[in-house]
């Protein structure tokens, strides 16, 4: 068989569509992280063995019970703006213990505690017009968009915490990432509607409790909440499954 040529990402039909969906961005200029993908699995795989109390188009949601893992976790969209909010180990990942990042329009800004972050997250210990110190080998540096664009930036100054600079002016116009502790927040721009998400919606975790508001919300997606439940059973309007 034909091998594909080396750092070009597949094209839409030899991906398996038993594994996700297709990633929205691969026409982005760097490799995407599967966060995304993995959110939603996880939000489809949660909504589908919760224990609905009640759920109806009336309330454009419902509440129900979950196991108590993961302890805390919300996720959120709003017209072409999505965020994801979860758990996770407090000093693990390649962006240290804490971090905020964010990026509009060509405007990049970055902080980190301790200094100098994490291993590979693309962030020098000093800069002063793009002219870094302690930066990370380009090798070492995480393969997806935080790292990258903040690799890729002309840093105006950057002092051992905290720096901005100027960007490329493309997808994503809007980016955000923080983490405190265990703690971790991720906001980026996102399709306004399609088949597998509604316009606007909101799942929020906290222990075992569960709440879900969504717009439209007549089900028939592959989120695992069903348009219409009580105690438990579906009456109408369910969810589609997800082939994982």
């Amino acid at each position: 068989k034909p091998r594909a040529a080396v750092g070009r990402a597949p094209p839409a039909a030899m991906y398996n569509p038993q594994l996700a969906a297709p990633p929205a961005h691969w026409g982005m200029p760097w490799p995407v992280p599967i966060c995304a993908q993995e959110r939603d699995v996880k939000i489809a795989e949660t909504n589908k063995g919760t224990f609905w109390l009640v759920t109806t188009p009336l309330l454009c949601g419902g509440c129900g019970v979950a196991p108590c893992r993961p302890l805390c976790a919300e996720d959120g969209k709003c017209c072409c703006v999505e965020n994801h909010c979860y758990t996770e180990d407090a000093c693990g990942g390649d962006s240290g213990c804490c971090y905020t990042f964010s990026k509009w329009c060509c405007c990049v800004s970055h902080g980190v505690f301790p200094p100098g972050g994490g291993k590979g997250d693309g962030a020098p210990m000093c800069a002063l017009c793009n002219v870094r110190c302690g930066d990370d080998d380009p090798s070492e540096v995480a393969q997806n968009p935080r790292a990258q664009t903040l690799k890729g930036a002309f840093l105006l100054y950057y002092c051992f915490c905290t720096g901005c600079g100027v960007g490329r002016c493309a997808d994503p116009l809007v980016m955000g990432s923080s983490k405190c502790c265990c703690v971790r927040s991720e906001t980026f721009t996102a399709e306004a509607c399609s088949e597998d998400k509604p316009c606007c919606f909101n799942y929020s975790k906290t222990c075992c409790c569960i709440g879900a508001e969504i717009f439209p919300c007549f089900g028939g997606r592959t989120d695992g909440l069903p348009g219409c439940a009580c105690c438990g059973q579906t009456l109408c309007l369910p969810p589609l499954d997800r082939h994982l």
